[in-house]
């Protein structure tokens, strides 16, 4: 097993986790934060344009080792400006 931290970031600022979570490898740890960062945007979905909310996956040095991103973006088409 593999201790991971995760690191969260919204609207109301980042949010940096001080237990640390043992999975197998980094793919399951992935798979948490993927969960996570559904669980944030159902709970706070970015209201502006450029928002962004996002999880990061740092080792036990507290390396970031992998991070995904939900960004909220408005498109118009050209025809509408």
């Amino acid at each position: 097993m593999t201790t991971f931290f995760f690191t969260t970031t919204d609207k109301d600022g980042v949010i940096v986790g001080d237990t640390g979570y043992d999975y197998p490898d980094l793919i399951a740890a992935i798979a948490q934060a993927k969960a996570t960062l559904a669980e944030m945007a159902s709970d706070n979905i970015p209201l502006q344009a450029g928002d962004v909310l996002s999880v990061s996956i740092e080792n036990v040095r507290r390396d970031t080792v992998a991070t995904m991103r939900l960004v909220f973006q408005i498109e118009f088409p050209t025809s509408a400006v």
